[in-house]
């Protein structure tokens, strides 16, 4: 008889996935949906203690919950080697800036268009006319990839004539990087920082690498408390965000189908002969 399914999609996707990699189901009961159980069971990994996982019936948040047993799941040192193992996905946080075609648009609708494109944790802005921004979290194998899929699955929802203006973050301000570092503007001010862009804006990519430097202990001097972890997703993105801003301007995307453009049908560039 086939088994009861987990109401959650995420973990029931999860149970799916290490089902076929021979891992056994047990029945549940209680807060406690079912137990998972190792095919290797070697007690010489990890010393045996995940073999049996425990699965929830109702964790609070079902997607996190379903990423950690695959975590730990595919972290078995036995089971790897009988099987080959997908690329761990990652978490990618960053915001999607699109430019509107001219008009009224009323927020509530842009809103809806941003749900019904299937991201309804998104922090959609609508505060200046013309331009809607979506900042979401999407996982994925590789930044790029993820940034572009998402942009063009809200360019088929938001109003026709939308494109996309650009992705964020690009430059930033330390005010930004203290915001997801959860520390002042000041703590940064302390540290060695890399030469801003212009206004007090500095790249991405520069700025991580500084951050990760800043974060390390040094002797006679106190460790910065920094989160890295909260700021991981956003770090993640920033030089895909980047590569598809200079992708952009060089008109090597399509701002309005976000397709990438032959390189024939590109525009020489001209030059002024004297």
């Amino acid at each position: 008889m086939p088994r009861k399914k987990h109401t959650s999609k995420e973990i029931e996707a999860v149970v799916q996935e290490l089902e076929a990699l021979g891992w056994d189901l047990i029945e549940g009961k209680g807060h406690v949906w079912g137990i998972l159980r190792c095919p290797a069971n070697d007690k010489e990994c990890r010393c045996g203690t995940f073999c049996n996982m425990s699965v929830w019936s109702t964790p609070k948040n079902p997607q996190q919950h379903a990423k950690k047993v695959r975590q730990k799941a595919l972290s078995c040192v036995r089971l790897e080697k009988k099987t080959k193992e997908k690329p761990m996905s990652e978490e990618f946080e960053f915001e999607l800036v699109f430019a509107l075609p001219e008009g009224e648009h009323d927020a509530f609708g842009l809103s809806d268009a941003v749900f019904e494109a299937g991201f309804e944790d998104a922090l959609v802005g609508t505060g200046q006319a013309g331009l809607v921004g979506v900042e979401l979290e999407a996982e994925g194998d590789d930044a790029e990839v993820v940034i572009l899929d998402a942009a063009r699955a809200l360019i088929k929802a938001l109003p026709q004539g939308t494109v996309l203006r650009e992705v964020r973050p690009d430059l930033v301000s330390l005010a930004d990087v203290a915001e997801k570092l959860e520390v002042k503007r000041q703590a940064l001010q302390q540290r060695k920082m890399p030469l801003p862009v212009s206004g007090g804006l500095y790249r991405i990519d520069e700025m991580v690498a500084a951050v990760m430097e800043a974060s390390k202990p040094k002797k006679g001097q106190r460790r910065a408390r920094m989160n890295i972890a909260a700021a991981s997703k956003w770090f993640r993105a920033g030089v895909a965000a980047r590569k598809v801003n200079a992708q952009l301007t060089m008109c090597e995307i399509d701002p309005a189908t976000i397709e990438r453009s032959p390189r024939a049908a590109r525009e020489e560039p001209v030059f002024l002969r004297p």
